[in-house]
């Protein structure tokens, strides 16, 4: 299981692509974890251009790189 403290602030790309198969460059940003009732660990993601939009994900996901892939630091 991952660590809570080990994600929080970690950046993460949508792996999707568009419907012109270019990648979109949302980036979402790990901004609490915790693990639930049914004992999966959760995330949640704000979206890093609009802080108002928020999602919830469970942290196994942030793994699969069908999903998000890793943001690389600058």
């Amino acid at each position: 299981m991952m660590s809570d403290t080990a994600l929080l602030g970690q950046r993460f790309y949508n792996a999707r692509l568009s419907a012109f198969g270019i990648p979109l460059s949302i980036t979402w940003v790990v901004q609490q974890s915790w693990v639930g009732g049914d004992g999966i660990q959760y995330v949640r993601l704000v979206k890093e251009s609009d802080p108002t939009e928020k999602k919830t994900v469970a942290a196994t996901v942030l793994g699969n790189r069908r999903h998000f892939v890793p943001a690389i630091a600058d």
